[in-house]
């Protein structure tokens, strides 16, 4: 279980990631129904530290887009954390996602855009460019 601490209405959490999992490992260790799509795997980041300190956001409202996103990050002050880092938060408390479900997105080298979604289930798939959130989604970042 993770401690989740809220401040200034944030979430913040530390959890340990296992870096030596494939991500299909990753993703299949949240017992969850799952939509991944191969390419979106293959581009996943890995991240560096075995121990990470999250913060979760919430979106606040409805809207479209991954520039969108990207600028919430920014007004945050905060990153996209890599998808093994959620999928871990994911996997340590899996009611987490029922009451917060989560996000982070990513830019493939092939210069796509990526996400990893929890919240019933699990998705990770490509960014559709008009991809429509829903009030109440928690963005999880890093410090830049």
């Amino acid at each position: 279980m993770i401690n989740f601490v809220e401040q200034d209405g944030m979430i913040i959490c530390h959890v340990t990631v296992d870096r030596s999992r494939t991500p299909q490992e990753a993703m299949e260790a949240i017992r969850r129904h799952k939509s991944l799509h191969e390419r979106a795997l293959n581009t996943m980041p890995r991240g560096e530290y075995d121990e990470m300190g999250i913060t979760f956001f919430n979106l606040n409202h409805s809207g479209r887009g991954v520039y969108r996103l990207q600028t919430k990050y920014e007004q945050h002050g905060l990153k996209p954390c890599d998808p093994f880092s959620l999928a871990a938060v994911n996997e340590a408390d899996p009611s987490f996602a029922d009451e917060h479900p989560n996000i982070t997105i990513w830019k493939g080298v092939d210069s796509h855009w990526y996400c990893a979604w929890f919240d019933e289930s699990v998705f990770v798939w490509e960014f559709i460019s008009n991809m429509y959130f829903r009030n109440g989604l928690w963005l999880a970042g890093v410090p830049k």
